[in-house]
């Protein structure tokens, strides 16, 4: 995209939403409130930029990286402004800063590229203790759903915490650096929180009294690397660490002859994955599918899975949720009883193609006789299928030559009687 185009029919718009900041600022903005990225912290240092109608730079810029643009539209890639709105280009986001309760409060608005741009550092006299901290900010991709696409870059911010040791060095802090994970377009603004946690190792006699916080942009510049970033914080964290996910519901329902096991969370910090794990005795359990998770999310996000071969009895789930560092933690833990009389069928894929694939639950060994018949009732397909005692997932050909078109599939039991009955399309 030449984002050159944009500049001229910009130009006087700009002015205009300079004059109008104070009275839209919250039009369409999905503001989060004031947020700890660990229990009980203790906050040592806190960047909110201020606030103001007027574009400012900042002293915490790294000489030679990002450029100070005051006007107009930041279009040049490595460009920024501390300004107290987001769009400062037409297919940006518009919206007020992330700080609670601020009246015209500044965030800092980056057209990126891939560099190390913002370092600050923290004077304690008193010294610092060893043990966890934490340093978090809040990050916005500016671009509205489509701008790039169909592959745009996306921002991947970069931790690293330092501090200086006896001989006047800069020694990494234990995890660092962090690097987030990449922050997607949203439809609405939409305030990220991100972090990492870092360890201050003893230092003997020597008390550390400064910590230095340094962010770096790992994404190259071009098209689509755009973001705001507020509220910077570096803070004490006893509790060695957010928790990773908060889950809002879990549930597990009968589908078929099978489970559909449906979860949500409000709020993901570095995850990883989610495994789902099941047992019939609530000791023993058996991970049965995993799905990826957002990373960073703080809006509501929904997750599924069908196991098509749940236990005949009492079966019990529960979310494992894992960090990108390897901790986790559980959901709490849900159950469904699986009753098998007679024989449950599901059809896993409609429309079909070369076959048809069955899912069995059944309370005892049994033949099943399956029939496909085109709508005037002309017999394509006949098969009977021996079915196990127990949950069991069987294909059936369909034979070759046969037309696309709307067809009747029907299974029956040793009885007779009809136990399936739908209607399929073949492609």
């Amino acid at each position: 995209m030449n984002r050159m185009l944009h500049k001229c029919v910009f130009t006087g718009r700009f002015a205009m939403i300079s004059l109008l900041i104070a009275f839209f600022l919250i039009i369409g903005t999905n503001q989060s409130s004031a947020q700890e990225f660990c229990d009980d912290e203790t906050v040592f240092w806190f960047e909110n930029f201020g606030t103001g109608i007027t574009p400012s730079s900042h002293p915490d810029i790294i000489p030679g990286s990002l450029t100070y643009q005051p006007s107009g539209v930041l279009s040049s890639e490595g460009t920024y402004r501390v300004i107290n709105n987001t769009q400062q280009m037409p297919e940006w986001h518009f919206s007020a800063d992330h700080t609670p309760n601020d009246i015209d409060g500044k965030v800092m608005v980056i057209n990126g590229q891939s560099e190390t741009f913002f370092r600050h550092v923290i004077n304690l006299p008193t010294g610092f203790a060893p043990g966890p901290y934490a340093s978090s900010l809040y990050q916005m991709n500016v671009n509205t759903p489509g701008t790039c696409a169909p592959n745009p870059l996306l921002p991947y911010i970069n931790f690293r915490v330092e501090f200086l040791n006896q001989n006047g060095a800069w020694v990494d802090m234990q995890n660092s650096p962090v690097s987030s994970n990449f922050v997607q377009q949203s439809a609405n603004p939409t305030w990220v929180l991100l972090g990492g946690v870092f360890n201050l190792p003893p230092t003997g006699a020597f008390t550390v009294t400064q910590i230095r916080v340094t962010l770096s942009n790992q994404t190259s510049g071009g098209c689509g690397n755009d973001y705001a970033i507020d509220d910077i914080k570096f803070a004490s964290c006893p509790s060695g660490g957010p928790v990773p996910v908060t889950f809002e519901r879990v549930t597990a329902n009968r589908k078929g002859s099978g489970v559909q096991v449906n979860w949500s969370t409000s709020t993901e910090i570095n995850n990883d994955r989610f495994e789902v794990e099941r047992s019939s005795d609530g000791r023993d359990w058996q991970v049965i599918a995993t799905v990826k998770g957002r990373g960073y999310s703080n809006t509501l996000a929904t997750y599924g899975i069908y196991d098509a071969k749940p236990e005949i009895g009492r079966n019990l789930y529960r979310i494992r949720q894992v960090d990108t560092d390897g901790r986790s933690s559980y959901s709490i833990t849900v159950s469904v009883q699986v009753k098998a009389e007679g024989t449950t069928v599901s059809l896993l894929n409609n429309p079909v193609t070369s076959n048809i694939t069955l899912d069995f639950l059944s309370g005892s060994r049994s033949n099943i006789r399956v029939r496909m018949v085109d709508m005037s009732g002309r017999l394509v397909s006949t098969k009977t299928l021996s079915v196990q005692s127990g949950a069991q997932r069987l294909q059936l050909d369909i034979p070759s030559g046969t037309s696309s078109g709307l067809y009747v599939l029907q299974l029956t039991d040793e009885s007779g009687q009809v136990i399936f009955k739908e209607k399929i399309i073949k492609l």
